[in-house]
Order: structure tokens, then C-alpha cells, then sequence
């Protein structure tokens, strides 16, 4: 059975709400939806007129197609499910989205996101339209809460609507909601340590600051030297946060690069990026340093992302589970949506696994 069609359909109701469609809206050309799900025209065809007969859309002769509105019981059998993440919706968290709608589709639920501004006072706002559409359940991605306290204004504005929630990215724990989170302090320690066992013993790290999980790798950077009996040397040290110094988050890989290699000289053997594009955007600058990945200088990542095993040299780095932490999130909250889990929040880390390519040098 060709399911493609209901695919495009789900797609097409979170694009209404994400987009906040109003009756009378256009709905984007079936060539752009063509190329934009990898469908073909009967595909897009077969979805438009199910909508059409279910009072959603109307299609106007030689003028396109419009949206006319929806009762939350016409979204799909489980109804909508919230998402907030205030860190950013681009790098790999497309791929957290996907296993995140994997499961809600399992479930017969459909997912509402919360639009991301660096502005926290819009960040309130995004989220309250996003309640006020009578989501069932939330998942919130706390990766900015670093100090680990739960008690902040989008969570009071959560608690205020009284519906389940289960949080990612975060270290901390609470009574009252699940977690799915990468064991990123682990991480950074094994990424460290196999450099250290590689015969590297000066070794840079570029971390952001205003993220748990930059906090959380450089705590096992930390781990790893101090267990080696390397000496901790803050000269070896970058930090970076855009939400203060204000550039653009591919331009601190340049940037701290830059800074780390001027200050330390010929001294570090080895950097250790906090995540692969901040490490992608370095590898520009030991190029331009004059520098050869690795004879010169290792280059370890973080996260797995697409693009760093098709680099040259490809990338060493640590995976990310991004689609299996999204599933696992957005079953965990349709379970207590459910009252499966309502006596017992349930935690879930993963522990990342280093993947092996050609970045890192043995010396």
C-alpha cells in the first residue's frame, strides 16, 4: 500500500501550523512540494484531494490551492504534540526532528514547532501560540539551561498549562519530566583520550560556553588529561558564545582557530572541537595557517554530521544518536500522554561512540 500520500499529508499539516496558516493561505505549488519531499505529482495529487474532501484545502481552478482550515480532530488520531528548542532548529537537529516524527507518525500524532529567536522575550511568545493550539504534550530541548535549574519562564508557562513534557539535551533532573540526553561527558573524555593514546599530549580544545553540552565535553577534556597526568594548560584553551560575542556560529570555527594556533605557536599536536562544524570551519583555518590535518596537527570532532566524512581528510569524531534521541523523546512523552509513565519519569542517555577516519595522526 502506498503510504506517501499521508506522508505528504502530515507534512502539510505541520507546515500550517510551523507557518500559522490562516483561512484563505496559498499552499505552496505542487512542483516546489514535488521537489521538496521527493515525491512525484500523483503522490502530491492524491494527498491534496483527501484534504480537499476532508474540508481542509480547496483547490481554485487556474489559481492554486488554499488553505480553509481544520479541526484538531482532522490532524490525526492522537492530536498535536509541541516542540521547543530555543538553541537553533538547523546543524543536526533536522535529523533529532526526524525521529522525532517518526515515532509521533507510529503514534497517529502530528508535531507543532515552536519558532527559535535568539530574542527570549519572542521565545515566550513562539511558545505560548504553540500551547494555545491545545497541544496534548511538549518536548523541550534544554540544552541552554547549563546551570541545570528547571525553574525558568517557559517552564512556568508549561507548568501553568498543566500537559506532559519531556526534555532533551539536558544533564540535570527533575521529578516531573522524562529526559532523553547524549552522555557528553563522556564523550569529550573518550575523545581526548584517543588522542592521548595516539601519543598526543598538547592538545587544544575549542568549546562554546553557553551550552551544556560545550560545558559537558570539556569536563571529560579535563577528565581525560588529568587521568594521563597531563597538566591542565589554559593557554591550550577557546572558548566562544555567540549569544554574546555576536557572530555567526560557522565563524567561531575560524575565529578560535585562528586565536588558538597564533597564541600556542607549534606547540598543540592536536585540537578537539566541541562539534564537526565548528571543526569544519577549522580546518580552513589550519589550512591557512599553513598546516597539513594530520601530519602537522589531529583534528577530532563531535555529533557525526554529514558533512565531515566527505571532507578532506574526513573527520574523527564522536556520533550523535540524533534520530533514535528524537524517537526515544517522542515516545516517552506519547507514553505519558497515554498515562503510561505518570508515576515514574523515565532518563535516557546515550553514551556516543567514537567513529574512526582519517583526521588523527599517531605519533
Amino acid at each position: 500500500m502506498d503510504l506517501k500520500y499521508k506522508q505528504v499529508i502530515d507534512y502539510l499539516l505541520r507546515y500550517f501550523s510551523v507557518e500559522r496558516y490562516k483561512e484563505g493561505d496559498k499552499l505552496p505549488t505542487e512542483s516546489s512540494l514535488m521537489k521538496e519531499l521527493c515525491v512525484g505529482r500523483n503522490t502530491i495529487r492524491k494527498a491534496i484531494t483527501e484534504m480537499e474532501v476532508d474540508g481542509i484545502v480547496i483547490r481554485k481552478q487556474g489559481s492554486g490551492t488554499f488553505y480553509i482550515g481544520h479541526k484538531e480532530e482532522g490532524v490525526s488520531k492522537g492530536g498535536l504534540v509541541g516542540l521547543a528548542n530555543f538553541s537553533g532548529l538547523g546543524y543536526i537537529y533536522p535529523q533529532i526532528i526526524r525521529g522525532i516524527e517518526d515515532a509521533l507518525y507510529e503514534e497517529g500524532f502530528s508535531l507543532v514547532v515552536a519558532t527559535n529567536n535568539m530574542d527570549s522575550l519572542r521565545n515566550i511568545s513562539s511558545l505560548k501560540m504553540v500551547l494555545d493550539q491545545g497541544v496534548k504534550g511538549l518536548i523541550m530541548d534544554l540544552s541552554r539551561n547549563i546551570d541545570g535549574e528547571i525553574e525558568t519562564p517557559a517552564m512556568e508557562l508549561v507548568r501553568s498549562v498543566g500537559i506532559p513534557v519531556t526534555t532533551t539535551h539536558w544533564s540535570g533532573y527533575s521529578e516531573n519530566f522524562s529526559t532523553v540526553a547524549l552522555d557528553d561527558e563522556h564523550g569529550g573524555y573518550k575523545a581526548v583520550k584517543f588522542l592521548i593514546d595516539n601519543g598526543h599530549r598538547n592538545i587544544g580544545i575549542i568549546y562554546k560556553s553557553g551550552v551544556q553540552a560545550g560545558i559537558l565535553r570539556y569536563e571529560g577534556y579535563v577528565r581525560a588529561l588529568k587521568e594521563a597526568g597531563i597538566p591542565l594548560n589554559e593557554e591550550f584553551i577557546s572558548t566562544f558564545n555567540e549569544d554574546i560575542d555576536g557572530l555567526d556560529i560557522e565563524e567561531y570555527g575560524v575565529f578560535c582557530t585562528n586565536e588558538l594556533l597564533e597564541r600556542t605557536g607549534n606547540k598543540l599536536t592536536a585540537i578537539f572541537y566541541f562539534n564537526d562544524l565548528i571543526a569544519i570551519e577549522g580546518y580552513k583555518a589550519i589550512n591557512q595557517y599553513g598546516l597539513n590535518i594530520p601530519d602537522d596537527i589531529s583534528v577530532i570532532g563531535f555529533d557525526n554530521y554529514i558533512t565531515g566524512a566527505s571532507i578532506s581528510p574526513p573527520l574523527t569524531t564522536l556520533d550523535h544518536p540524533k534520530e533514535d534521541l528524537g524517537y526515544w523523546a517522542a515516545k516517552f512523552l506519547v507514553n505519558e500522554i497515554r498515562g503510561q509513565n505518570s508515576t515514574h519519569p523515565k532518563k535516557l542517555i546515550f553514551e556516543p561512540s567514537l567513529i574512526i577516519r582519517e583526521s588523527v595522526k599517531k605519533i
